[in-house]
């Protein structure tokens, strides 16, 4: 009876390994939805509005306090936060391929100091819209969103000093945990 040669046996994960990398890719496909529908839905609704100078259109919708008359640098301040959050959305959602991470590192890292910067602008931004414009709906929420800012700052300092340190494996873990609060 022969025996098999294990070097030419079929280069494929393990069987046991099989669902797990399968439930990987629903993962990414599941958040890759969710971030494609939100950057559409921001792109679809503030987009035309802003380029037309129709900012007032940002109140039609159930919205927290977009637009408000006479108030120019909040007005511009909002519009920025807004249309920042495509920029994020869809950054981070390319951060997370690791076929980018692995072929194209240089498009990584400026990619992911992007996201970090756009992160930091985002969360200081939304620090001041909710407690220096008051745009918020209660005070649950504004408690949320002010707990969610400063995650953002402490995860994108963690995931920053990690990449910098060269521990990539601590900072893939930080950098997961400020996409996921970036994206909340």
């Amino acid at each position: 009876m022969a025996t098999i040669d294990a070097s030419f046996a079929p280069l494929r994960p393990a069987r046991g390994t099989d669902w797990l990398a399968r439930a990987a890719t629903f993962c990414f496909l599941s958040i890759a939805a969710g971030q494609l529908l939100f950057t559409a839905f921001i792109l679809a609704f503030y987009y035309p509005s802003a380029l037309s100078g129709d900012f007032a259109a940002w109140n039609t919708k159930p919205l927290i306090k977009g637009f408000v008359a006479g108030d120019a640098s909040g007005n511009l301040f909002f519009a920025v936060h807004v249309l920042m959050a495509a920029v994020i959305s869809f950054g981070g959602l390319v951060q997370l391929i690791p076929a980018i991470r692995g072929r194209w590192p240089a498009v990584h890292r400026w990619n992911g100091r992007v996201y970090l910067m756009s992160a930091l602008t985002l969360s200081l931004g939304g620090l001041w819209l909710t407690w220096g414009r008051g745009t918020w709906l209660t005070l649950t929420g504004a408690v949320g969103i002010t707990l969610d800012a400063l995650l953002i700052l402490v995860f994108a300092a963690l995931a920053y000093r990690t990449a910098r340190a060269r521990r990539f494996a601590l900072h893939r873990g930080w950098a997961l945990r400020l996409f996921a609060v970036a994206s909340a």
